[in-house]
């Protein structure tokens, strides 16, 4: 068994030459999308699929509490992946394909 401070250091290398590699002009659009959501209001809905699920439902905490908290107005946000009831109803009557776009619909 490698010991724990040889796979951390190994993890940690790893993770930092994967951070390094990440667009920053892409990151930048998409922060600049988000601003301008916010100021005219408009609603953010964010979905993912898997553990990615996960994610999209941790970034729409942050950002409905935190990143509204910390910039004095409300995001309007919500996470597709949170109504597992609604997903998999939609899943088993229409198809797996559609469980994000019939939601936006009620929307």
């Amino acid at each position: 068994m490698i010991p724990m401070d040889e796979w951390l250091k190994k993890y940690l290398e790893e993770f930092s030459r994967v951070v390094s590699k990440i667009p920053r002009a892409q990151v930048e659009d998409f922060a600049n999308e988000v601003r301008k959501a916010l100021i005219e209001e408009r609603r953010i809905f964010v979905v993912g699929n898997g553990g990615s699920a996960s994610n999209a439902s941790h970034f729409v905490t942050d950002l409905g509490k935190g990143a509204s908290l910390a910039v004095g107005k409300s995001f309007k946000c919500a996470s597709l992946c949170d109504n597992v009831s609604w997903i998999t109803a939609l899943a088993n009557d229409e198809s797996f394909d559609e469980v994000y776009v019939e939601q936006l619909k009620n929307f």
